[in-house]
């Protein structure tokens, strides 16, 4: 299967995973308030969310729900990594999951594994790009935000992307993108993307959902009077 050009068909392609990973994710943050309100009660005053246990807590219990969901025809493979990692694996992508911060991804890990991983889109589409030259003219360094993930998307064997999560101080989810990236950024700076688009909850999203005011006004039923009813007949 090639790589779509379209981020809203990558979107639906991956909806029961990302429907998957929502679901997670929410029992992650039920698990993170459950543990902080224990520890209140065992220690008989208020306890703050250590973000460190909380991160390693949602992705525990995300994890664990997608090993129980996960049917067995699934088109996608789920990667055993360290400290309970989220990454999967379909024939034409791998989608790794991580926290965002501020609606932006983070810097890639300091390891050259991961920034690979955060570079794959680009060097795969750079190395095309020396046999295919519609792709030559690109500015790949200087010209990096006008590089259109169409042009790019033909020339990849598979895609890379992240679906970033954010939640606000009691953990609950607040948002969720997926993100194409491009470079991985360093400490403290931004990483370099193709694309990012919100991905909605598919319960949670109601806005197909037509309002009160929008529902057809019918006229009211004939009122008919016990006595007619009765007496109908007769007449």
């Amino acid at each position: 299967m090639k790589v779509p050009t379209d981020p809203d068909e990558i979107i639906a392609l991956l909806s029961d995973l990302t429907l998957h990973l929502r679901n997670g994710l929410e029992t992650g943050t039920i698990e993170v308030r459950e543990h902080f309100a224990r520890n209140a009660e065992r220690f008989g005053h208020p306890v703050g969310i250590d973000k460190t246990i909380a991160n390693n807590l949602m992705r525990y219990e995300t994890l664990m729900h997608m090993h129980e969901v996960r049917p067995l025809n699934a088109p996608y493979q789920i990667e055993n990594v360290p400290l309970n990692g989220l990454s999967f694996r379909f024939d034409w992508c791998h989608v790794k999951v991580y926290k965002s911060f501020k609606g932006e991804p983070p810097p890639a890990h300091n390891t050259q594994a991961n920034r690979t991983f955060y570079r794959y889109n680009t060097t795969t589409a750079q190395v095309a790009a020396k046999h295919q030259p519609k792709l030559r003219g690109i500015a790949w360094r200087t010209g990096w935000r006008h590089i259109d993930w169409e042009k790019i998307a033909p020339t990849l064997d598979r895609g890379h992307f992240i679906y970033c999560w954010e939640a606000d101080s009691q953990y609950s989810i607040t948002r969720t993108q997926l993100v194409a990236p491009r470079e991985p950024g360093k400490y403290k700076q931004v990483v370099r993307t193709f694309f990012r688009k919100d991905i909605q909850h598919p319960i949670l999203d109601l806005s197909g959902i037509p309002s009160v005011n929008d529902i057809e006004e019918v006229d009211d039923l004939p009122l008919q009077l016990e006595d007619e009813v009765q007496h109908g007949d007769d007449d």
